[in-house]
């Protein structure tokens, strides 16, 4: 639960404070382990540990994304819950996956940021923002995240992707390879 409430830097450099080393190793096994031993029963529990998987596996987060959307979506008989009412908790945990957790799409010290891990099925993804007055659009696949800021007067934008920062006037467009290829 960790994973989805902190980001992995943030649960790192906390640990440490408290005394101890969380390596990605060690977030990988925890992972694992509470994925063989948790029931899902939730659709929430899919949203999390999807989450978790996002920085790992996200082909396998994927599914799990896919297990929550349909618990609202999917026959009422069998896994859907609609008939009940739509579970607003895994609607909002499913579109903040995408948003944040997918494309690492974040904003800190006027710095615009991405971290992707997106999963390779879902092909790219292409969405527009509004950032510091700029219109923006952005499409993060699994090969990279491209952004173009449409022309027109104000500074140039920080962005961060990939460990690499840069500065993106307007009109002009950018492209970070995600690493690992």
């Amino acid at each position: 639960m960790l994973l989805y409430l902190l980001r992995r830097r943030e649960l790192q450099e906390l640990m440490e404070r408290l005394g101890y080393r969380l390596s990605a190793e060690t977030i990988r096994a925890t992972i694992e382990y509470y994925l063989a031993r948790t029931c899902h029963g939730s659709s929430l529990s899919a949203v999390v540990h999807a989450w978790g998987l996002a920085m790992l596996d996200p082909d396998r987060a994927l599914g799990f994304l896919e297990q929550a959307l349909h618990s609202d979506a999917g026959d009422p008989s069998r896994t859907g819950t609609t008939a009940e009412g739509i579970h607003l908790g895994a609607m909002a945990g499913s579109a903040d996956l995408i948003q944040r957790c997918f494309t690492g799409l974040g904003a800190t010290n006027d710095v615009l940021r991405f971290g992707p891990h997106w999963p390779g099925k879902l092909g790219t993804l292409r969405m527009v923002m509004r950032y510091r007055g700029h219109r923006i659009v952005a499409e993060v696949s699994a090969t990279g995240v491209t952004l173009t800021v449409d022309p027109g007067p104000g500074p140039a934008i920080a962005v961060r992707c990939s460990g690499r920062t840069r500065l993106v006037k307007p009109g002009e467009s950018c492209t970070w390879p995600t690493r690992g290829t």
